[in-house]
């Protein structure tokens, strides 16, 4: 087997240590292992777990081959615990996180669909896994309750001054974008990545653009949103279309990393039915309360969206992404505030405040005209640009 380093949480110690601080709400409790093994096992207790969840900490692990940040507050046991049955003694659960270099046959796999889809791995993948263990029995947690951060190592061969992609790479041998930017940890260069998940996490250099977008003024968000994988036809893009309700809800999704489907929302709308085009995008939109649709049961995907429709929507991917706003007066600016539906106005005012979401002039929301997919990446990299323009770079 892959040889590892074990490494156990005292619970004792780190209760007294607790204990003595007075306000340790919102605080991090860091590990930093230099072992220089494949694979890296912190083991836990439920107690630990429950204390640092209570007080809403995070355990921040760095190690050779990789590292994450989980605000504890995010690990749900519920499920887990149901899933090992009625009998347990939740006093014996042994929780373990595991980051793990990939073994040569997967990384060869791995480094083969890269090229197979004109991409450069930039990063040394890594596999983080959540386990619940009792006895012989174990439950993996796949999902967070938010956001949680994975630290990879970048190659040595990579420039800094270049640009990446994070990606999450799926059983199906997909990619998925996620959040990313570049941090610098002790002299060393990561792919700073935002997840709600756990799998294998590496970056990828996609060198893709589209030549539709050559002289147009949208050229630089649409290629940035084709490189991180948002935008996934680029031959077929244009950049004056109208953007569906559907489509735009899509590039909600892809570029949050909200990857996958939630089964719960499935069949969320009856104009939806499985093994449509969008189906899981609008199932993780819906279950996230990005989209809500009609009150008929209806979300009319391949309706085009109007410009406040598209700002409710993105209101709410705001609130996913916890990125808040400061000027609470902008939408005053805009002498058609007064067009803005009642359902809507909040929200446009919020994306207006956030400053991430323009009118289209200095006085004009313009919230019935329909939005256009040049509008529509442009909004979206200033998303991601101001969500990770919100952590710090070193």
């Amino acid at each position: 087997g892959v040889s590892a380093a074990l490494i156990t949480l005292d619970g004792d110690k780190i209760t007294e240590v607790i204990s003595g601080i007075a306000d340790v709400k919102g605080s991090r409790m860091s590990l930093f292992i230099d072992k220089d093994q494949p694979r890296i096992e912190i083991i836990m207790s439920k107690d630990i777990v429950d204390l640092l969840s209570e007080k809403q900490m995070e355990l921040e692990v760095l190690t050779p081959i990789g590292g994450t940040i989980i605000p504890m507050n995010l690990i749900s046991l519920e499920e887990p615990i149901k899933e090992l049955g009625n009998n347990i003694r939740e006093n014996r659960l042994r929780i373990t996180l595991i980051i793990e270099a990939l073994e040569d046959d997967r990384l060869e796999l791995m480094e083969q669909r890269t090229r197979s889809l004109g991409m450069t791995m930039v990063a040394e993948p890594v596999e983080f896994s959540l386990i619940v263990q009792y006895g012989n029995l174990t439950s993996m947690i796949d999902r967070f309750d938010g956001y949680t951060t994975k630290l990879v190592p970048l190659k040595e061969s990579f420039d800094n001054g270049g640009f990446f992609t994070g990606v999450l790479f799926d059983d199906q041998e997909t990619f998925y974008h996620l959040p990313s930017r570049l941090v610098i940890i002790n002299g060393k260069s990561y792919a700073f990545i935002r997840s709600i998940s756990h799998s294998i996490y590496t970056a990828i250099r996609n060198e893709v653009f589209t030549l539709e977008v050559d002289s147009h003024w949208s050229r630089d968000a649409v290629n940035d949103m084709i490189s991180k994988l948002v935008i996934t036809n680029p031959n077929d893009f244009r950049p004056e279309a109208h953007i569906t309700r559907g489509a735009f809800a899509d590039y909600i999704v892809k570029a949050l990393g909200l990857h996958g489907a939630d089964e719960e929302y499935l069949m969320a709308f009856s104009d939806v039915p499985l093994g449509t085009d969008l189906v899981d995008s609008i199932s993780m939109a819906a279950g996230y309360g990005i989209i809500k649709g009609y009150t008929d049961g209806t979300f009319k995907p391949y309706n085009t969206i109007t410009r406040q429709e598209a700002m409710t929507m993105y209101a709410r991917a705001m609130d996913v992404i916890g990125l808040t706003w400061n000027d609470s007066q902008r939408i005053l600016n805009y002498g058609d505030r007064d067009q803005v539906a009642d359902w809507a106005y909040e929200e446009v005012s919020n994306v207006l405040n956030a400053g991430v979401f323009n009118g289209t002039s200095p006085t004009t929301i313009s919230p019935e005209s329909t939005f256009r997919y040049a509008e529509a990446a442009t909004a979206i990299k200033n998303l991601l640009d101001r969500y990770l323009d919100s952590f710090s770079t070193e």
